[in-house]
Order: structure tokens, then C-alpha cells, then sequence
């Protein structure tokens, strides 16, 4: 059976979709080292270089969820002993944006790790195509993607999208509670505040104060930094599951106005349980939404209310058929049995031409 190496900077909830259907056809062995306290990076390395001496000789694939500190020893000695190295990009790692402080590639000891990862992959898999190469039109007019900042790299790039299962969400339209807006964004700092567009999200909570906005993962500590939250918006923190659902079938729109993203996991599950989508021109979003919402040409607080105005005027049918609509765009165009079979297919075409 073939053997794979899953190494991750933790078990988020995306890793462990992956991990599921990997393991119903290859044998996985997973890791995983928390590397976010720096003074503790020698020491990550030190285990995790303990793992790769016990696993890495009888492994077929070494897959790798993002790039980083974490991602250049497995990839080295992948690369010696000939396994075929697969790093697959969620999002920061491709990107540079130094105005509000985002993106690894704007800091010189991470990109060096990054790019010298991406050197020694065989195959590096974006969860969409903007983070190989994209012009940012939406925010600032730059260049991003792996590819924009080292175009040397000869690693194969294959985009595999994000995937979903569909059972798990309910929608019930009847539930929906008429201007209430739901923003799924992990926000402990300024940074993510401003790439999850969260300023935009207080610009029209401040013009429709008759409507209720609920952002999902603003911490507290970060809360109590900020005078400028309006009196409609609430700030939650992580929700158990049954909260969190149940707080996604009674919201009536999603917004993700976010700077930069790769392939947004919040939006999509919103959309699942029929919030009609409002965000950004930002990387997948577009591809996310269609037709089902809105999509926000430029990072422009005016042109946000010019826009939503025409969605807010729409009468109570159209906006039920949006959310219906949104829930199978999601469900049609990204099941998790898509990506299953399209690592699948990687994996296994990879190995015939090794």
C-alpha cells in the first residue's frame, strides 16, 4: 500500500477532511509540531526531524500543508531519497503585503524557507490558481503568487480546490432572519482585521444600523482594543458546532471582504446552510460566489453601499431563490469527493512516472 507522510503546523478542521479521505486509500502517517513560539523553532526541528529518521525511508509521497519553517526539512531529505515531495499552499505563503503586514514572503528568513521548500518540491498544489500567480486588482494593483516572487521554480503546480460535504450543513429558508449578516474570520490583531475586511463590514453595519452583523472568531483581548465597534455588531468567538450552524441557517447573508485569501473555507460553508454571499474580487471568491451574490470590484467602502443597496432593494423572493442558488453552487462545483479524486489522481499518476 502506498505510504504518505502528512506533516501540518496543526490538525485544523480542513486538515483533517484530507487526512479522512487519504487514509481510505493510502496508509498515512501524520505529524504535526506547533511552530508558532519562535524560541521553541530549534526544538520543533530537532522532533521533527525524530519523525522523518523513523518514516521518511519507507515512504511513497511526503505531503506538506503549507510552506514555512516546517515545511524545508521534510522537503530536503524528500528530495535526497527520491520520494516525491507535495506541498500544498493555503494562502500567506504566497503573498507579500507589506501596507497592513501580511503574507510570509514580506519577512526574509521565512521566504528563504519558502522558496528553498518550493526548490526542492516535485509537486506544489494551491488551493486556488491566484497563489501560483495573481494581479491583485481588487486592493492595491501588486503581483502575488509563488510564481510572481520566484519565477525559477520548476515544481509542477497542480490547483486543487477546497471541497465540501454538503450533509453537514443544513439550510432551512423559512429560518432566515431578514438583515442579518454572519462573517466567519479569525481576527486576534490589526493585521487580520484589515485583511478580512472587517473595516468594511463596520462601514455598512454603520449605514443599515436596523441590521444585525455577527462576526464568528473576533478574540476577546483583540475586542477590547477597539472603540470603534458599532452598536450592531457582535463579536463571538470560536462557536461549538451546534451554535455555529445553528447561527448560519437563521443569517440571511455571508460577507468575506477580505484583502487576500485563497480559497475560503467560511464563505462556503455559509453558503451552504443559504447565506447569500457578499466579498470581495479577491482571489477565489469570485469563483466561490458566481452568480449567487455579491462580488466587490475594489476595496472601496462607497462603492460597497452603492452595491449593497441593490441587493438590500430586492424583494423577499429573489433573495431566498440567492441563497438556494448559493448552497448548490457549492455543492455542484465543490463536494469534497472532487478533491478527493483529483489528489487521488496526482498521487497516483505521480507514482506511475516515478
Amino acid at each position: 500500500m502506498t505510504k504518505l507522510l502528512y506533516l501540518a503546523p496543526n490538525k485544523a478542521t480542513f486538515v483533517k477532511k484530507d487526512l479522512k479521505f487519504l487514509e481510505a486509500r493510502y496508509k498515512v502517517i501524520y505529524a504535526e509540531h506547533d511552530w508558532r513560539d519562535k524560541s521553541q523553532v530549534p526544538f520543533r526541528f530537532f522532533q521533527q526531524f525524530a519523525f522523518l529518521m523513523q518514516h521518511v525511508w519507507t515512504a511513497d509521497i511526503v505531503m506538506i500543508m503549507f510552506a514555512g519553517y516546517w515545511s524545508i526539512l521534510p522537503a530536503f531529505l524528500g528530495k535526497i531519497l527520491g520520494k516525491r515531495v507535495h506541498i500544498i499552499l493555503g494562502g500567506t505563503e504566497a503573498v507579500s503585503y507589506p501596507s497592513f503586514k501580511y503574507g510570509s514572503l514580506r519577512k526574509p528568513t521565512w521566504s528563504w524557507f519558502i522558496k528553498n521548500s518550493y526548490r526542492l518540491a516535485h509537486h506544489i498544489i494551491p488551493v486556488h490558481e491566484s497563489l501560483a500567480y495573481y494581479h491583485d486588482t481588487y486592493y492595491d494593483n501588486s503581483y502575488q503568487g509563488y510564481q510572481h516572487f520566484f519565477p525559477n521554480i520548476k515544481a509542477q503546480c497542480t490547483t486543487i480546490y477546497n471541497g465540501y460535504e454538503a450533509e453537514r450543513f443544513t439550510i432551512d429558508m423559512a429560518q432566515k432572519v431578514p438583515n442579518t449578516f454572519v462573517c466567519i474570520a479569525y481576527v486576534p490583531n490589526e493585521m487580520n482585521f484589515l485583511r478580512k475586511g472587517i473595516d468594511l463590514l463596520f462601514v455598512l453595519a454603520n449605514a443599515y444600523p436596523d441590521s444585525k452583523f455577527r462576526i464568528i472568531g473576533f478574540h476577546e483581548e483583540y475586542k477590547k482594543l477597539r472603540n470603534d465597534i458599532p452598536t450592531n455588531v457582535e463579536c463571538l468567538p470560536p462557536l461549538e458546532q451546534e451554535e455555529f450552524f445553528k447561527l448560519l441557517i437563521e443569517s440571511e447573508y455571508c460577507l468575506q471582504l477580505s484583502i487576500s485569501e485563497g480559497f475560503p473555507n467560511g464563505i462556503c460553508e455559509a453558503m451552504l446552510s443559504g447565506c447569500i454571499p457578499i466579498g470581495s474580487a479577491a482571489n477565489g471568491l469570485p469563483l466561490i460566489i458566481g452568480d449567487t451574490g455579491l462580488i466587490l470590484e475594489k476595496y472601496d467602502s462607497q462603492l460597497l453601499l452603492e452595491e449593497f443597496a441593490k441587493m438590500y432593494q430586492k424583494a423577499s423572493l429573489e433573495k431566498r431563490v440567492l441563497g438556494e442558488s448559493a448552497r448548490n453552487r457549492i455543492i455542484e462545483n465543490f463536494p469534497l469527493s472532487r478533491r478527493a479524486k483529483e489528489f487521488y489522481d496526482l498521487i497516483d499518476g505521480d507514482l506511475k512516472r516515478k
